[in-house]
């Protein structure tokens, strides 16, 4: 049998790439490329395992869970669904091959093709999000600050919503009442707690509790519980 070397590192970057984007977004996780990256040179490494003794074959059907635990950021439960998802598209796609008997170089394209489009549709949501989802408010006198409602924090201190503020916003203005404890995608860990000035978005203001961050895109990230609206 030929074995077009070319075509099978292709196709393998390929697939577990798609596959690994597609667990991503449906389980709403940023793609960290160092992590892509390891889990592609673990994907790509695999093929070696067909040329080991007959009776080591069975460590193929180990390679997904060591692309998991390298793909997937989150908790254990989280990540031990991803790799399920992870074989179960793998066997899906590898049946369709045999079933429908498709060439090399035309799931290759169709691969392309999905990513192309997985790629559309993420950026355009995302465009969309962001656009109903950023506010200007105001915490700080004189200071517009730029916000994001972050369907994802669901924090609460003493009752009231926990937002999240640039670190270099920490001022006198805030002080230290304790810590709270934050759930995310990487686990539970402890945070300093702030009380601060009222927030403001529109002519509406909102008593929150403040924890500072290093946030990149916006300056504010504010809590679903607290109800926003811009009216």
């Amino acid at each position: 049998m030929v074995l077009y070397w070319d075509l099978i590192v292709a196709s393998t970057i390929l697939v577990n790439y798609s596959f690994v984007k597609t667990l991503l977004v449906l389980f709403k996780e940023r793609v960290v490329w160092w992590r892509i990256l390891i889990t592609l040179a673990i994907s790509l490494a695999s093929l070696l395992i067909y040329f080991f003794p007959g009776e080591l074959l069975f460590l193929r059907y180990t390679v997904g869970i060591w692309m998991g635990l390298a793909a997937f950021p989150g908790k254990l439960k989280t990540k031990t669904i991803q790799i399920a998802g992870l074989y179960v598209l793998n066997y899906a796609f590898i049946g369709s091959l045999v079933i429908f008997d498709i060439q090399s170089l035309f799931w290759i394209i169709i691969l392309l093709f999905y990513i192309v489009v997985l790629y559309l549709i993420i950026n355009f949501k995302i465009g969309i999000n962001q656009a109903n989802l950023t506010y200007d408010v105001i915490i700080l006198p004189e200071k517009h600050l730029k916000a994001y409602l972050d369907t994802g924090n669901l924090s609460m201190f003493e009752g009231k919503p926990l937002v999240f503020l640039e670190e270099k916003w920490k001022n006198a203005c805030f002080d230290h009442v304790g810590y709270a404890k934050i759930r995310s995608v990487n686990g539970v860990s402890e945070t300093e707690v702030y009380r601060g000035p009222l927030l403001q978005i529109g002519q509406k203001s909102y008593d929150v509790y403040y924890c500072f961050a290093q946030l990149e895109t916006y300056d504010v990230l504010l809590n679903y519980l607290m109800g926003v609206s811009d009216d």
